[in-house]
């Protein structure tokens, strides 16, 4: 009699020890997710900004890059042979998103602005509002009075 109540202790203990093993993996599993949207996250912020700035320091073929381009954009000159530099920005930005944040499928917010006159915006995958952005990479370029205001938001897929 005795060896049958240690049986069944045995197979309770052992199958306590499945519980907790499950119950452990189950906790793993919803703590690793969670580390994988962080990571995803610190990625995202990183690449707004990373984006933003290789973009205002790009060479064009109507200035020496885009920070030039947008400023003269706003201060209504045209360096930019058979266009002015509002309407080449735009289009070439847009090209250079088109190969890049695109393909990758990362919806975003472009806009450049000079207090509240917004010159360039466009966007991707649906991003138009802000309250969807999750990270937005700002670059200021001086110009006097006062200055320009370039943002690239990554949003939220």
């Amino acid at each position: 009699m005795k060896s049958t109540a240690n049986k069944g202790q045995a197979e309770i203990i052992g199958l306590v020890l499945v519980v907790i093993l499950l119950v452990i993996i189950i906790f793993f599993i919803l703590f690793s997710n969670k580390n994988i949207d962080n990571k995803n996250d610190i990625i995202d912020s990183q690449l707004s900004q990373s984006v933003l700035n290789i973009l205002m320091r790009t060479d064009t073929q109507c200035g020496p890059d885009f920070s030039v381009i947008i400023q003269d954009c706003f201060n209504d000159n045209s360096k930019c042979p058979g266009s002015n530099s509002c309407d080449y920005a735009t289009f070439e930005i847009k090209k250079i998103f088109s190969e890049t944040l695109d393909k990758w499928q990362k919806p975003y917010i472009f806009y450049a602005k000079k207090s509240s006159d917004k010159k360039i915006e466009f966007s991707y995958g649906g991003c138009t509002d802000f309250k969807e952005k999750a990270y937005l990479a700002t670059s200021i370029i001086s110009d006097e009075p006062n200055n320009i205001v370039v943002s690239l938001g990554i949003c939220k897929p």
